[in-house]
Parts: C-alpha cells; structure tokens; sequence
C-alpha cells in the first residue's frame, strides 16, 4: 500500500486528491485593517552610471601592434577580432595603426 505524504501547509478534505492551502497571509491584510509597515513615498536614488565610447589606438611596427593585441586578448580586455584591421599610419611613415572602439560605464 502506498502511503500519500502532505505538507504541513496543506490541510485534505474528504478525498486524498483534494487540498485546500492554509493562508500564510496577516488577518490584518485580508480584512483591510491598518498595518504598521509604511511604504516610502520617494526612494533614495542612486546615480545612474552613464555609457561613454572610448577609443584605442595602436601605433607601431605590425609586429609591435599585433603582440599588444595578443596581450590585451590574453588579459581578457579584448578580443583579437574587436581591433580594426592593420592600417598605414597617416602621421608616422612604415608605421601600421589599429583601433579599437569600446563603450564603457562612466560615474
């Protein structure tokens, strides 16, 4: 014979298939009576950190810029594929350049 087990929280009527829940709620909540908890009209606010691009620029030989890449990947800042690719530098000549665009929190 298998024996049914009930909650304590629960209460059987005539049939082990039928329960009815025993409320957990305060009396003074269901019957409209006052509470002495209040409810705070305004909240304390925080300030709400803003978002702000912030840009990398590696300038170099492309051995120098794509060993920075390697190591800031290997730091868990960025991932390889995130950086611009390999271009000439406009201001250095022989120089190659990469960008990386990252969005950040500000306070």
């Amino acid at each position: 014979m298998t024996q049914l087990l009930v909650p304590s929280n629960l209460l059987a009527l005539d049939s082990p298939t039928k329960y009815t829940f025993k409320s957990q709620v305060p009396q003074s909540f269901l019957s409209g009576g006052e509470s002495n908890t209040t409810i705070p009209t305004h909240f304390q606010s925080t300030p709400i950190p803003e978002r702000e691009n912030i840009k990398h620029t590696l300038i170099g030989s492309s051995r120098a810029v794509m060993g920075t890449i390697r190591v800031l990947h290997q730091l868990g800042y960025a991932e390889v594929g995130d950086w611009s690719p390999l271009l000439p530098s406009p201001t250095h000549a022989g120089e190659v350049m990469s960008i990386l665009v990252r969005n950040i929190m500000v306070q």
